[in-house]
């Protein structure tokens, strides 16, 4: 499993920037994951072999994509990894979107007994043993049976019987964003995505075309390349900034092309 990391110095780097959504780490910019998850296609510069732009077949009017597969109307996905997300039988619907069931867990307190997480599944798993070991990690301890997020990865480890601090399989597993799941009309409409500074792997929300003012954010992307947002395409290096109100709260963001096709918005650091 290719493990992705964050470097320190982004988020160093994030926290002082005030400028550009584009201070980040240049092997792994902002929203590569993103598209590495919606199986994206990546142009790669000749002399640095990063990706200057991705090419994304994320919906269609007569099929439904997922993951760079196109999946007739009514047809389900052959995908068992949604489960974990809990959601199952997703089924392609007319407008490009899915439909899923939404697993339910029903999880009843039994003495002597807890219920242990997985990394396959949605529900929790009853256990009537005592824990047989702890994990540690990074300085932190989780008790067997606990899922975590390792810091600077964008990995899921379950905590179990073995562990040697190492995020590796069978006890970590790449996390998955499911946008096309979860969010499909924000990925027809052409949104941007939002990322919050404790979680750089998958979109937090999206912010969508509202006649947002662009204007140049930063004036050295100079390239012909260009995101879509909403029926328009912006310029590299031009955007804009503004508010989401995720779980009650205000938070402030910029928006910028950065890597095509999408804006990328990231929220702005000092604040509380």
């Amino acid at each position: 499993m290719c493990e992705l990391k964050f470097s320190c110095a982004f988020l160093v780097t994030a926290l002082i920037c005030l400028v550009s959504v584009e201070c980040e780490n240049p092997e792994n910019p902002l929203g590569k994951y993103l598209y590495e998850d919606l199986k994206c296609f990546a142009n790669l510069d000749a002399s640095t072999n990063q990706p200057t732009y991705y090419k994304c077949d994320v919906s269609s009017r007569e099929n439904c994509i997922f993951e760079g597969k196109k999946l007739s109307v009514g047809e389900e996905i052959k995908d068992n990894g949604t489960d974990y997300y809990c959601r199952s039988h997703c089924s392609c619907n007319e407008d490009g979107t899915f439909d899923c069931a939404e697993d339910d867990c029903d999880e009843v307190k039994i003495d002597g007994c807890r219920y242990k997480d997985s990394l396959t599944q949605c529900c929790t798993v009853l256990d009537c043993e005592p824990p047989k070991s702890n994990c540690t990690y990074n300085g932190k301890t989780y008790e067997e049976g606990r899922t975590f997020h390792p810091e600077n990865t964008c990995q899921t480890c379950l905590c179990q019987e073995g562990f040697s601090g190492k995020i590796e399989q069978p006890y970590c597993m790449k996390r998955r964003c499911l946008e096309q799941i979860f969010h499909m009309e924000k990925l027809i409409r052409k949104c941007a995505a939002v990322y919050f500074l404790e979680d750089l792997c998958c979109p937090a929300t999206w912010v969508c075309d509202k006649g947002q003012k662009i204007e140049i954010i930063n004036a050295t992307n100079k390239t012909k390349l260009s995101c879509d947002f909403g029926e328009k395409k912006i310029a590299l290096g031009h955007g804009f900034e503004t508010t989401v109100r995720p779980y009650s709260k205000i938070i402030k963001v910029r928006c910028e092309c950065t890597l095509p096709p999408f804006i990328t918005c990231l929220e702005l650091p000092g604040q509380k």
